[in-house]
């Protein structure tokens, strides 16, 4: 009889056996198919690693030079993703630059990028294969031609705002078999076409592309893990939102772009270093934006980074990078110094000093002050005081917020004249994002004594809270209208929680009887009463405004513009403090990292955006139950309320204005 010849398991697996985690099985060697690509008619092919050129170059079919192979890139087949035309590239490219670029992903060096894209090196149908055939060196990849996870995570980012990608990628879907999908702008009859499908599409080969490359390190993988973390969160998936930072955290670590003395910043090209700095702020800033708050932990310290902050933006665009820059802590220590001091005195220390500097400040006070409010807040203090004495974590970030105010340039003071200036420069994102952050901190601060018995606070305490918080909010609601405006906005998961924590803590107020402001805010009759809560309802209708407008392109959004509308129901019915609790663990929680343990030992990881899309809104108590995977809020020994001592008769009638 004869006996049929036994295929071997070979000593290196096939790339889509290796992606797939699949046994890999052909004749023993690398220059035939293995025997799944064989029978399912894939292209097969076979790419060493490090570790299999050191254990095989001795090897007679391995008795090639390393320079033969190209290590660590994934080889993909270039039907699998499709990319655009070269002219929407470059349109949808100038809209990440448009509305996302200035928020976080400062890293990407505009001329640079936009010179690649128009030149004749790129070709969109080719490019995938194109650059993982490439021999140049991965500093030259850094600024003239870009890793294609970088490009699809931009256009997963912004492909959402593009009307011709949303034509031919909208009717993508996670739950149809994806990797079958094809592009199309032709309409068929009940196809759904949605900005969010159409994004997903490239984050989901962004995905592939990385998903083998985990354990590799490097600077543009970095950049697209922080990209799509954002993505992800936008998207409500939760999970993989916080796991991609985490990796981005930990590869930024790995190679050293937290110290200036590493073998990483060794260069010549003083662009190159530049950006690699700004990629971990990036980092940084998007840990920041997605680990404040309840039950959640940053991924990395500002302790642990030693480099020198951003360079101004004009600088980085023009690649002369004259100016000294300063570290965290010397930019920290010249604020505190300068506090009080003339402002010429200021102005003369900080000149050059970017916008950017500011923002990672504020978001190191906004990272301590959510997690105080969501974990413990005011109940944490007895008797909480203000003051040069105070030692409580109130008065402790309330003087850090105050010195950072009374230190901003002249020229980057909040006002006509700066809004404008800074516009024409293309400067007003950067410029709009840190105020916006700064009010923002300033609400979460001030708002927390507004929940609180004023009886029970130091005199004028609840007054001096109540007036700077619904300050803010103005400044908040107006400043990013005005942006918003005229088109130059950030529009983004994190600028949506804001928009939501505007609209949110205003509708609270709303609720305000006339009892209470008349004893405790100099609200003396009726008129004065309706007065101030109509001007307060024009915050909450701006701002629902613009939550509806950006909720088709973020679901997040849409999350927080339903629950808008259902908290104005809810809060007209408000009867327990457990009520309260829950709409204030709402306002705090921007989204939640605790998620259910997976019961399924092979679950589906995908799950239909168009089922996310037309989720119905759910009433405010139902969002902090166990069933939607979130914890329980802890309601034991909260402070009583103004709401148990006063008659609460709301005056909510906004609904019917949208």
């Amino acid at each position: 009889m004869k006996t049929e010849k036994k295929l071997k398991r070979t000593f290196l697996a096939c790339d889509i056996c290796r992606s797939k985690k699949l046994k890999c099985i052909n004749n023993g060697s690398t220059k035939e198919p293995c025997h799944r690509c064989n029978r399912l008619s894939h292209e097969c092919s076979y790419t060493p690693t490090q570790s299999h050129l050191r254990k095989h170059v001795n090897k007679d079919n391995w008795a090639t030079k390393q320079s033969d192979y190209k290590v660590s890139k994934p080889i993909v087949p270039s039907h699998e993703v499709v990319i655009p035309e070269k002219d929407v590239v470059l349109e949808v490219t100038e809209l990440f630059f448009s509305h996302q670029y200035q928020g976080v992903f400062l890293f990407l060096h505009r001329p640079s990028l936009l010179a690649f894209i128009k030149s004749s090196e790129f070709n969109p149908s080719t490019y995938i294969n194109d650059y993982y055939n490439s021999e140049s060196p991965a500093p030259y990849h850094l600024l003239h031609r870009p890793d294609p996870v970088v490009l699809l995570s931009i256009f997963a980012l912004s492909a959402r705002f593009h009307p011709s990608m949303v034509s031919s990628y909208g009717a993508f879907d996670l739950s149809q078999d994806p990797d079958l999908f094809t592009p199309s702008s032709s309409n068929g009859s009940g196809v759904f076409r949605s900005p969010v499908h159409a994004s997903e599409y490239f984050a989901y080969h962004a995905r592939k592309l990385l998903q083998p490359l985990f354990d590799r390190p490097s600077i543009q993988r970095i950049q697209a893990l922080t990209m799509l973390s954002s993505h992800d969160w936008g998207e409500r998936n939760v999970a993989r939102a916080f796991i991609y930072v985490g990796l981005a955290c930990r590869m930024a670590f790995i190679l050293g772009l937290n110290d200036s003395t590493s073998l990483c910043y060794n260069e010549t090209n003083p662009l190159i270093s530049e950006v690699k700095r700004r990629t971990l702020w990036a980092v940084y800033l998007q840990d920041r934006c997605i680990s404040s708050g309840r039950n959640r932990s940053s991924c990395i310290k500002i302790e642990d980074i030693h480099i020198e902050m951003p360079a101004l933006e004009a600088e980085f665009v023009l690649g002369k990078l004259s100016s000294p820059r300063l570290t965290f802590e010397e930019f920290q220590s010249i604020l505190f110094e300068s506090h009080g001091s003339s402002p010429t005195g200021v102005e003369n220390r900080l000149t050059n000093v970017s916008t950017y500097c500011f923002t990672i400040f504020l978001f190191e006070v906004w990272a301590s002050l959510a997690r105080w409010v969501g974990e413990s807040g005011p109940r944490s203090n007895n008797l909480p005081t203000t003051g040069s004495g105070s030692s409580s974590k109130f008065s402790e970030t309330d003087k850090k917020l105050d010195v950072l105010e009374s230190t901003i340039p002249v020229h980057l003071y909040n006002n006509t004249v700066n809004f404008q200036n800074q516009a024409s420069e293309g400067t007003l994102m950067s410029f709009v994002y840190m105020h916006a952050l700064l009010y923002l901190s300033r609400i979460f601060l001030h708002r927390e004594y507004f929940f609180i018995n004023p009886e029970t606070l130091p005199a004028n305490q609840w007054y001096n809270a109540t007036r700077k918080f619904l300050q803010s909010v103005e400044r908040s609601t107006k400043l990013i209208s005005a942006a918003e405006s005229i088109n130059m906005m950030v529009i983004a998961p994190f600028t949506g929680f804001e928009l939501f924590t505007n609209a949110a803590t205003s509708l609270y107020f709303l609720t305000s009887p006339l009892s209470l402001l008349k004893k405790n805010y100099e609200v003396q009759n009726k008129t004065a009463y309706q007065s101030l809560k109509s001007e307060v309802k024009t915050y909450v209708k701006t701002n629902i405004e613009l939550l509806k407008k950006w909720s088709s392109v973020w679901p997040i959004t849409s999350s927080w513009f339903l629950w808008t509308l259902d908290l104005q129901t809810s809060l007209k019915s408000f009867s327990t403090d457990e009520q309260g609790i829950m709409f204030r663990n709402l306002m705090i929680d921007y989204g939640t990292t605790i998620v259910a343990e997976e019961a399924n030992d092979n679950p589906s990881t995908t799950s239909s955006l168009s089922e996310q899309d037309n989720q119905s809104a759910q009433h405010f108590q139902n969002l902090v139950s166990t069933e939607d995977n979130v914890l329980t809020p802890d309601i034991n020994n909260i402070v009583l309320g103004w709401r148990e001592l006063f008659d609460v008769g709301p005056d909510l009638q906004l609904q019917s204005e949208w």
